[in-house]
């Protein structure tokens, strides 16, 4: 990657990780509960697959598709479910900046050929 010395690699290596869990927190933790389109809970269906994810830190975001899909689950009233699903929406927005952020610190610091290199090799940089 064309890096000059160990400092400079240490500042890009941060700049790297931090990229990388800002885009782990926009995953949310996946689907919970029914398994996807066509799997079982519906009319006939044998039941959800997937159950819940693996117990752990958790983020806004996973927690707010928790509380989407337990609303759904309960068959919640309208409100309440619109009330949810537009908290994942925002939690979705607060992490794309979150990740366009982190994504322009690490520019900051690379040269174009670097930045070519992350953007060849792994998509760190998009």
């Amino acid at each position: 990657m064309d890096v000059k010395d160990d400092a400079e690699w240490a500042a890009i290596s941060a700049k790297i990780t931090a990229v990388q869990t800002a885009r782990q927190a926009g995953f949310g933790g996946g689907r919970r509960g029914r398994g996807g389109f066509g799997g079982g809970g519906g009319p006939g269906g044998g039941g959800g697959g997937g159950g819940a994810a693996a117990a752990g830190p958790t983020t806004p975001l996973a927690d707010a598709i928790a509380a989407l899909q337990k609303a759904y689950d309960d068959k919640a009233p309208a409100a309440d479910i619109k009330a949810a699903m537009a908290k994942v929406a925002n939690e979705r927005k607060a992490n794309a900046a979150a990740l366009a952020k982190a994504q322009d610190d690490l520019r900051s610091l690379l040269t174009p050929r670097q930045e070519a290199y992350l953007v060849l090799n792994g998509g760190i940089l998009q």
